[in-house]
């Protein structure tokens, strides 16, 4: 890691005795790994269950841009055993994605389906009824996934080109 980086973790975790003695392990695990930004919250109720990043939303940027900077490019990766393991590791999910990217846009899709019902939810919650926002949302639900019901009778789809899927999320927005 660079200086700058090494330097932002230092300041998010020091001093590490904070941490420590603040009873099992689990707890200061939990809490260590909230203050670099990857614990998760659970944030459920009734039939959702939903777990929901916490900790520092910079913490993370800057460790995506050190892997995007320093693991992604084969030839620049650093020699320890960290890095080795992360290199492996996005290694890994790279050949995921170049093999099978139907999967990962189909993923983009689904998300982008439930980001705009959750829009609408909120959009239409006020206005309406919980049971008519429920019946709305069950019927977009299912209008969404009507494609997917329907056979395709053997036809394949045309395979999505890396950042191909990016692109087409960036410009529906």
């Amino acid at each position: 890691m660079g200086l700058r980086t090494k330097c932002w973790v230092i300041s998010q975790i020091y001093p590490i005795e904070r941490f420590l003695h603040s009873g099992n392990y689990r707890n200061w695990r939990a809490r260590f790994k909230q203050r670099l930004g990857y614990a998760g919250v659970e944030n459920s109720s009734g039939d959702k269950e939903q777990v929901n990043k916490s900790g520092s939303k910079i913490f993370r940027q800057m460790l995506y841009l050190w892997i995007v900077t320093a693991i992604a490019p084969t030839r620049n990766r650093p020699d320890s055993a960290i890095s080795k393991q992360l290199a492996e590791f996005y290694d890994s999910r790279n050949r995921q994605y170049n093999e099978n990217p139907e999967i990962f846009h189909s993923k983009l899709l689904l998300k982008q389906q439930q980001d705009e019902i959750a829009t609408l939810k909120t959009q239409l919650g006020p206005l309406l009824s919980p049971a008519i926002v429920r019946q709305v949302e069950q019927n977009l639900t299912l209008a969404l996934d009507f494609p997917t019901l329907v056979e395709t009778e053997g036809k394949t789809t045309a395979p999505v080109k890396k950042g191909e899927a990016r692109k087409r999320s960036d410009s529906g927005s």
